[in-house]
């Protein structure tokens, strides 16, 4: 009887952290940030291999005069599917010598009705970016109008 009870106790918790999981799975969030240094070409890689997305990355890094921009490509996940008018604002702050700038784009975000998770991406304008400046902290937001429905930014913000 005792085991018969314990494994009803197992399966009651088991049942209620899935229903939990799932209401928290539910909720409008920003999933994922990757800033990529683009080329003068507007390749962050040469190939579809990760590792060689790393290596280049890291080429790009280590040789400013080859990078044009940088573009952060931005993984959302919406509550509900059909959401409109919802945009992703970014902030990227740059130093560099002569001080440090922030910079500032938005973009629309395209769904469907169907549509409930999907990756954007924002690339900063190369006539307002130094390729010689570093990259100090960034911010992403995901907004309906004036509302903040999440947001996500690097550990320096």
């Amino acid at each position: 009887m005792r085991c018969v009870l314990q494994w009803f106790f197992i399966c009651l918790i088991g049942l209620a952290s899935s229903f939990s999981t799932r209401a928290l799975g539910a909720s409008t969030e920003i999933l994922k940030v990757l800033p990529h240094w683009l080329d003068r070409q507007g390749r962050h890689t040469v190939s579809p291999s990760l590792f060689e997305r790393d290596a280049y990355q890291l080429h790009l890094k280590e040789h400013r005069e080859e990078v044009s921009t940088i573009r952060f490509d931005v993984n959302w996940r919406l509550k509900e599917r059909g959401l409109q008018g919802c945009t992703l604002h970014l902030e990227a702050r740059f130093g560099s010598e002569e001080g440090i700038q922030t910079l500032e784009q938005k973009t629309l975000i395209e769904t469907g009705k169907r549509r409930k998770k999907g990756w954007s991406g924002l690339r900063i304008p190369e006539a307002s970016f130094e390729a010689q400046s570093n990259l100090i902290a960034w911010r992403v937001r995901l907004m309906r109008g004036d509302e903040v429905l999440a947001t996500r930014t690097s550990f320096l913000w």
